[in-house]
């Protein structure tokens, strides 16, 4: 007998929560009924929700065995969540997803085909939505490409949090002792085989969007984690200003010394001055980025805090 446990943070979804396990069910049901060989636990995670959200889920699982509800003490952050569900998870494979009914419950057939069929790890990639405006495609793309360069290809262009991810996996992940990490990439760093799927990402049924400001900024800032490629940038653009720099000094002192005249007035050489100031702020805020990571890692704060825990 196979196990699969169903992870799903949830925070403000008080409109989703019951249809979001009604479509679960449905289609956990549905596999099941045509395997015998697979049983689904499910660990469901309240991330500090503020409404109904844990009340719901609490009368829900005392009226469905196979839920497992924890509570968070605040909210964690959406990989503070998964990553609290990973922690109590003790079957051969754990499938997470959003309980927003953006990720459609549906797909579980596909992640575990691929699963049995060899994969370690099975993900959803998303491509652009219709429904999405130009400017978030733009900043989609923008982001995915820094994304995919700062974590040295970890992040996959268009990925997902919604995947089935194996034993071996979840115990690689939950042995980490860093605590400032981006599960998309790290769930890929430890090398094990994986199979991309596109899907459609469905529209949100009911609520509202949690991403802000505070959280897009933050999912700029955690590819960095991942790897030191960035740092190694900074020597590359010093040495190309540097050279540019002295090229511009010897131009213009030779033309002087021939001619007797200055190559060009003051205003294009303060120009040059801007260039290169700018140039060593952008290093020094992304050297300023590790340093800041560094001093989040160091505290070895959790990355999550347990409230209460439900069967």
């Amino acid at each position: 007998m196979k196990t699969i446990d169903i992870i799903v943070p949830f925070y403000n979804e008080e409109e989703v929560v019951i249809d979001f396990i009604t479509a679960l069910n449905t289609e956990v049901n549905e596999i099941m009924s045509n395997n015998n060989d697979i049983l689904f636990n499910y660990i469901f995670v309240d991330n500090g929700s503020i409404d109904k959200t844990y009340d719901i889920l609490s009368k829900q699982s005392k009226n469905q065995k196979n839920i497992n509800l924890i509570k968070l003490v605040r909210n964690f952050g959406i990989d503070g969540g998964i990553r609290a569900g990973l922690n109590f998870s003790e079957s051969d494979a754990a499938v997470i997803l959003h309980g927003d009914l953006q990720d459609n419950p549906k797909i579980i057939r596909k992640l575990i085909n691929h699963w049995e069929n060899g994969f370690e790890q099975v993900v959803v990639k998303y491509g652009a939505s219709k429904r999405e405006n130009l400017y978030r495609k733009l900043g989609t793309y923008v982001y995915y490409k820094w994304a995919t360069y700062a974590s040295n290809g970890l992040i996959i262009s268009g990925v997902s949090d919604y995947r089935l991810i194996s034993k071996k996996i979840i115990n690689q992940i939950t042995k980490l002792e860093e605590t400032i990490f981006l599960l998309r990439g790290i769930f890929i760093w430890p090398g094990y085989e994986y199979k991309l799927i596109e899907e459609k990402k469905e529209n949100r049924k009911d609520g509202k969007s949690k991403i802000n400001l505070p959280t897009v900024l933050k999912y700029f800032k955690l590819p960095i984690s991942l790897s030191t490629r960035i740092l190694y940038v900074i020597p590359i653009i010093s040495t190309i200003v540097f050279v540019v720099s002295m090229l511009f000094v010897l131009v213009t002192f030779f033309y002087f010394v021939i001619t007797g005249d200055l190559l060009i007035e003051i205003e294009p050489r303060l120009t040059l001055l801007i260039i290169i100031n700018i140039t060593l702020i952008m290093m020094i805020g992304i050297i300023s980025a590790y340093i800041g990571i560094i001093f989040e890692e160091i505290k070895k704060r959790p990355a999550f805090i347990v409230d209460a825990k439900e069967k």
